[in-house]
């Protein structure tokens, strides 16, 4: 599915006018100047026949990226969730 694992870049928001919510494509389409890549913990927290997760943390200097991962089966779908929460604690 995927040619490798995902990531989680850090990319500069040099947008003036609203930077909570604007990123201007200059600043996408630039290189990352950081990822949020050191692992520090994996957990299973749910394991049955239908429904399993896993919880992974990542950190980086000054922000910390939660994501869980939910694959489940039955009622003739499966699906994968994917639920992420980044603790930001950096300017820009």
């Amino acid at each position: 599915m995927l040619a490798g694992p995902l990531e989680l870049e850090l990319l500069l928001n040099r947008s003036r006018k609203y930077p909570a919510w604007e990123i201007q494509w200059h600043d996408l389409a630039a290189a990352p100047v950081g990822r949020i890549d050191r692992l520090v913990a994996i957990e299973i927290v749910e394991r049955g026949p239908l429904r399993a997760a896993l919880h992974f943390e990542h950190r980086a200097p000054g922000c910390v990226a939660r994501t869980t991962w939910s694959l489940a089966a039955g009622s003739g779908a499966e699906w994968l969730e994917l639920v992420l929460d980044v603790d930001w604690r950096l300017r820009g």
